[in-house]
């Protein structure tokens, strides 16, 4: 993937597109874009082979808001994240097909998640500190964030829509599950 990301990124040097001192810049982005579009492309095409598409989609928007505040672990390599990511994605699926709970216990278990993802937030790791003011920003976001989730629940509980209450549950327990491994992680990296 490196080696596609600086031909990419040497290219738009010879073509004069960016200056040389940015060529490593692009090089990074096309890297982190290339391997995001194909973790993402095998995860969609795993999830339609499933018949679990739609599904699928909901879980992802759900768990890349929530990180996107909340933030979570990072993997050292593509691949360790590649691997830990689509097995999540394909257990918490699969939990949304074979595990059937009661309305009730899916309710709690989201309030109880959300309650989970904004005591563990922000994880911070050593690559992205994040500072006073971004930390009551992501603070803000996340909690309208959540706002919204429990309305979401809320909604599919009183309408006694059990399956798609137990596909947000699913994406907010991904969260929780990345929180925690990443508070763990970078508590012991310091």
């Amino acid at each position: 993937m490196e080696k596609v990301a600086n031909r990419l990124a040497e290219y738009l040097v010879r073509t004069q597109t960016i200056q040389m001192d940015r060529k490593e810049i692009c090089a990074y982005g096309f890297q982190i874009g290339l391997e995001f579009a194909i973790a993402m492309s095998v995860t969609i095409a795993s999830a339609a082979i499933m018949g679990m598409l739609v599904e699928c989609l909901v879980i992802l928007a759900i768990f890349f808001v929530i990180r996107g505040f909340a933030g979570g672990l990072h993997m050292g390599s593509f691949l360790s994240c590649f691997i830990c990511s689509e097995l999540s994605v394909l257990l918490a699926l699969g939990a949304v097909r074979f595990i059937r709970l009661d309305n009730s216990v899916m309710i709690v278990t989201s309030i109880l998640a959300l309650a989970i993802i904004k005591l563990l937030s922000p994880v911070e790791n050593d690559n992205r500190p994040v500072d006073a003011c971004e930390r009551k920003k992501f603070s803000g976001r996340l909690n309208v964030t959540i706002i919204v989730l429990i309305v979401l629940g809320s909604i599919l509980y009183f309408t006694h829509n059990g399956y798609g209450l137990w596909i947000v549950v699913m994406g907010e327990l991904m969260n929780v599950l990345s929180l925690t491994a990443g508070k763990i992680r970078y508590r012991r990296s310091r």
